[in-house]
């Protein structure tokens, strides 16, 4: 049986693909989130590894964080001067 050649990366070119750190990449290593072989004394990704990452990954959106009071206050104020000055 005659396997294909399997593209392995760094941890410098995955974390260029993720667009976080090295240091980021070497914890998901660590955690066990992507996997990784050490060959000599370099940890190379399989492709195969980073692609299965990406596709288990979910986006967190938060919300966002609530106007304090005085904004609210302030957008009603300007809401009010326009109508003021466009209704009269």
């Amino acid at each position: 049986m005659r396997l294909g050649p399997t593209q392995l990366l760094t941890i410098c070119e995955v974390a260029t693909a993720l667009r976080v750190s090295e240091s980021s990449v070497r914890r998901l290593i660590a955690s066990g989130e992507i996997a990784a072989k050490k060959i000599g004394g370099s940890i190379r990704v399989p492709e195969e590894a980073l692609a299965d990452f990406l596709a288990g990954a979910s986006i967190e959106v938060s919300p966002g964080r609530p106007k304090p009071a005085a904004a609210r206050r302030r957008r009603h104020a300007v809401d009010e001067f326009d109508r003021n000055v466009f209704l009269n």
